[in-house]
C-alpha cells in the first residue's frame, strides 16, 4: 500500500507524485508516459519497445552509451526503462549528493535522443535476443492465441510488446522518430520522485514546472482503444515449448468485450475489482488449489495464481501448473473447475480473513525508494491516481459475499478461460 504520496497537477506539462523520504542516501526519479506497444502500427509491432532501447544509445548531451551512463555509474547511480501495453517509464536511481546529474541525464534521456541509423541494427540484435528467451516459456504463436482470445485481435496482436523479429525488420530510424515526435512530449506525464526530493530542490512543483517549461509541449494523452470480441472458451495442445514435465496455463480476463480503456472506470468498480482479485487469486484460491491440487490429490508439484491490470479497465488472471503426469490433465480442470464453481469455496469467513490479511499487510510498511517507486508507478498505470489508506480501507470493508461471488460467476467460470496444454518433447 502507498504511504504519504503527495501529488499536484502542473499545467500544461502532468501530475507530479513525490514520497519525501529526508533519511535516504539515495532517490529515484522516474517519467511515466502514455504511450506503449498499443500504440504500435499494424505491421511494426514491437516498435514502442525497441524505441525505449534506442536513446541509451547516444542522447544531444551525452553522445554516447558510455558518455550517458558512465557519470551515473561513477557515483553508484543507473538508468533504466520499461515498456507495457499501455505505458513507458523511463528513471533514474542516484545517490541524492548527485540528483541533478541524475535528473540531467534523464531529461536528455526521454527528449533529446539521437536515434541514429547505425545504431538502430545493434539494439534490434538485442531485441531479438530478448524473443528468444521469451519464446522458451511461450511461443508467440501460442501467446498470441491466448492474447487474442481475451483481448480481441486488435489489442492480442499488440500485447507480446516486444513484436517478433519480422515486425522488427520492418522498422527504420525515421520510424524511431516520428514514435518520438509522436509521444514523447510535455502535456501528460506523471513525474515520480522518490527519497530525498530536497536534495533536488526544496520547491520541487517550482523546480519541475520550470525544467519542463523549456520544452515544447503536445496533447499526449492515452488513445482510445476498445476490447474486441473474445473467444472463449477455448482449449488446445502444443509442443511449441521445452518440457520435460506437462504444464497446464489457463487463462481468464477481468474485462468484458467490448470495454473501452482510454478512461478511467469509477474509483469504487476498480478498488472493488482490485480487491476481490487479490481475495481470489493472491490469497483465497491458491489456498484451496494448493490443498486440494497437490496435497489431496497429488496431481501436480508446483501451481502458481498470478492476476494483474494493464490499466484500469482491461486485465488477465493467470493459473499454471507443473503436472506430474499427463493423464491427469483432465483430472486437473475438472476439480478446478469443481473449485471455482463451489459458493462454499468462498466463505464469509475466508472472505473476513482476507480483508483482514490485506489490511493488516499496510502496518509492514516498506520504506524503500524501489518499493515505493514501484508501487506508485503500477498504481498509476491502473488507478491513473495514488489513493489514499483511508480510501481504500472503505472499498475493501463494503466488500459483501455477493460482491465477491458476482465477480466469481463473472470473470472466472470456465466459459472464460482460455487454456493450453503443453505436452512434454
Amino acid at each position: 500500500m502507498l504511504y504519504d504520496f503527495s501529488s499536484h497537477d502542473l499545467p500544461g506539462i502532468g501530475r507530479l507524485h513525490t514520497y519525501p523520504m529526508p533519511e535516504a542516501a539515495a532517490m529515484r526519479i522516474g517519467l511515466l508516459f502514455w504511450t506503449g506497444s498499443l500504440d504500435d502500427p499494424n505491421g511494426k509491432e514491437g516498435l514502442a519497445h525497441l524505441f525505449e532501447h534506442m536513446p541509451f544509445r547516444g542522447t544531444k548531451k551525452f553522445r554516447d552509451k558510455f558518455a550517458l551512463t558512465a557519470p551515473l555509474e561513477r557515483v553508484g547511480g543507473h538508468l533504466n526503462a520499461y515498456t507495457d501495453l499501455t505505458n513507458t517509464c523511463l528513471y533514474v536511481e542516484v545517490p541524492s549528493t548527485h540528483a541533478l546529474l541524475g535528473f540531467d541525464a534523464l531529461m536528455d534521456l526521454a527528449f533529446f535522443p539521437l536515434l541514429h541509423a547505425k545504431d538502430l541494427e545493434a539494439e534490434r540484435n538485442v531485441v531479438e535476443a530478448e524473443i528468444a528467451r521469451k519464446e522458451n516459456s511461450m511461443s508467440l504463436a501460442d501467446n498470441g492465441r491466448m492474447m487474442r482470445n481475451l483481448f480481441g485481435r486488435a489489442i492480442g496482436n499488440k500485447s507480446w510488446v516486444l513484436g517478433s523479429r519480422q515486425t522488427l525488420g520492418t522498422i527504420t530510424a525515421e520510424d524511431l522518430r516520428a514514435f518520438h515526435e509522436a509521444h514523447y512530449a510535455v502535456g501528460n506525464i506523471e513525474i515520480i520522485v522518490v527519497g530525498n526530493a530536497d536534495a533536488l530542490s526544496q520547491n520541487l512543483p517550482a523546480f519541475m514546472t520550470q525544467a519542463f517549461g523549456k520544452l515544447p509541449t503536445r496533447d499526449t494523452r492515452r488513445r482510445s482503444f476498445t476490447i474486441g470480441e473474445q473467444r472463449l472458451p477455448d482449449q488446445w495442445e502444443t509442443h511449441h515449448i521445452p518440457t520435460t514435465n506437462p504444464q497446464i496455463l489457463i487463462r481468464g480476463p477481468l474485462h468484458q468485450s467490448h470495454a473501452r480503456i482510454d478512461q478511467a472506470s469509477a474509483d469504487h468498480d476498480w478498488v472493488l475489482g482490485e480487491i476481490v482479485r487479490d481475495i481470489l487469486i493472491d490469497r483465497g484460491l491458491s489456498s484451496v488449489l494448493y490443498q486440494v491440487m497437490r496435497e489431496s490429490k497429488q496431481l501436480t508439484y508446483s501451481l502458481s495464481t498470478t492476476a494483474g491490470y494493464y490499466d484500469s479497465n482491461f486485465g488477465m488472471w493467470n493459473i499454471h501448473a507443473f503436472l506430474k503426469r499427463l493423464d491427469d490433465a483432465q483430472t486437473f480442470l475438472d476439480l478446478l473447475e469443481q473449485a471455482i464453481v463451489d459458493p462454499n469455496t468462498f466463505s464469509d469467513l475466508e472472505i473476513s480473513y482476507a480483508k483482514t490479511s490485506i489490511i493488516g499487510a499496510w502496518d509492514i510498511h516498506v520504506d524503500s525508494i524501489r518499493h515505493q517507486f514501484n508501487l506508485a508507478a503500477t498504481t498509476l498505470r491502473q488507478l491513473r491516481k495514488l489513493p489514499t489508506q483511508v480510501d481504500m480501507r472503505q472499498s475493501i470493508e463494503a466488500i459483501q459475499r455477493v460482491d465477491v461471488m458476482t465477480f466469481v460467476r463473472r470473470y472466472l467460470f470456465p466459459d472464460r478461460w482460455t487454456t493450453m496444454v503443453m505436452l512434454p518433447k
